[in-house]
Formats: structure tokens, sequence, C-alpha cells
């Protein structure tokens, strides 16, 4: 089976600029990411990363609890010493990330927070397309 790097290359090779990487694991059959309600302690889970373009990628993930008040999406060029945060209302599971840089790697985590506790998810990277 090929790794993530291995298909994120060839659909590249191939000029494919629609490409998914999320943060669940493969299921038994290999190819597909399991699907459910996420993590038991409310972490936002199955991360979604689209890229639209060569400097914009549409994120988008689930959560396993109601009443979410509010989302972070954090992310930072690997290799940077700032971060970037999006604020978004906890009545949407998904957000655009735009001016990003061509052919960068970028780390990116989601928060959920509810009744002043937060629930960060695992950290995702994904590389934006080259021009």
């Amino acid at each position: 089976m090929p790794s993530m790097l291995q298909w994120v290359q060839l659909l590249l090779l191939t000029a494919v600029s629609l490409v998914v990487l999320t943060d669940s694991p493969p299921s038994a059959a290999g190819c597909m990411p399991r699907g459910g309600a996420g993590p038991a302690d409310g972490a936002p889970s199955n991360i979604t990363v689209m890229f639209l373009s060569h400097t914009s990628v549409h994120v988008n993930w689930s959560v396993n609890m109601e009443n979410v008040e509010k989302y972070d999406v954090t992310y930072k060029p690997t290799d940077a010493s700032f971060k970037v945060v999006i604020v978004v209302a906890g009545n949407s599971e998904s957000v655009v990330l735009d001016q990003l840089l061509p052919d960068t790697q970028y780390q990116m985590w989601v928060q959920a927070f509810r009744a002043g506790r937060r629930f960060r998810s695992r950290q995702i990277v994904f590389r934006t397309l080259g021009e």
C-alpha cells in the first residue's frame, strides 16, 4: 500500500489539484478513512484538508459533542517561528485557509472550546501545491 506522501506525489505528478488528507487511520480495507463521531474526549477528529489552489485549502473536521462555543484553527509553516489562529464559530466545522505559500509544509491543529474547557486535535501536516 503506498504511503500518503506517495499518493500526494503521484497526484501532483498527474496534475490533479484536488487532494484530500485526513487524520483518520485507514480502515481494515486499507483505503478509506474510518467513519465515526470522533474521540471520546471531544477533541476534533477526522480532519480533512482539501487543496483548492496553490495558496488555499479547505479544512473540515468533526466533533462528538454538542454546544461547542468556538473553534481555533491554528496553522504555521513547519519551519516558521510564528503561527496563525483563525477563530471559527461553534456551529461550523470547516474553514478555508488562504494566502498560504506555495509548495510549503504546514502544521495545523483544531481546538474546540466548551464550558471553559479546550479540546485539541492531533496535529496535521500538509504541503501546499507547487506553482
